[in-house]
């Protein structure tokens, strides 16, 4: 189900990141253009050749079909500590999907990865996410008042953890 990405994906990244719903609790814009996610490959290309972090594409297990990304952003590895950040289609929205991404995602930081904490932060009013972080065991942990500028307005985040016991 998942694969890191790579530069083939281009055009598969494009379609999620001119997804208007999916983009909507991202915190960037819209792309409008095939070089704006070549640009966004770019940057994610020098963070993880920093290990700073890494990026797989979700696929459907039956078709190989692109449904979205995930990754760990913000690996902060003397601290074995990640943050976690997904987006999927949102015409795949409400299938379960979410649920086995999510799986995956936290074995590969406990197992692979050697992850002691798992981060997400969460727009207060993305309930969707936020369900499914606590159905994965994700506890909430606390509110950051204004710690994310996006259009000109500082907006807040919640934040979950996940710990390795």
């Amino acid at each position: 189900m998942l694969r890191e990405v790579s530069n083939n994906d281009i055009n598969e990244l494009y379609n999620l990141f001119t997804d208007t719903q999916a983009t909507k609790y991202m915190g960037i814009d819209s792309h409008q253009q095939i070089t704006d996610t070549q640009n966004w490959f770019n940057m994610y290309k020098d963070k993880r050749l920093r290990n700073e972090s890494i990026e797989w594409c979700i696929q459907l297990n039956e078709c190989d079909m692109f449904i979205g990304r995930c990754g760990y952003k913000k690996i902060v590895i003397e601290h074995n500590r990640a943050e976690i950040s997904f987006s999927i289609m949102s015409k795949f929205w409400g299938d379960g999907l979410g649920h086995e991404m999510l799986e995956s995602l936290i074995e590969i930081g406990f197992k692979t990865l050697h992850l002691h904490r798992i981060e997400a932060q969460v727009w207060p009013h993305n309930n969707r996410v936020r369900r499914l972080l606590e159905k994965n065991k994700f506890k909430y942990e606390g509110t950051l008042k204004d710690n994310h500028l996006f259009k000109g307005k500082y907006g807040d985040s919640v934040v979950y953890g996940l710990i390795n016991q």
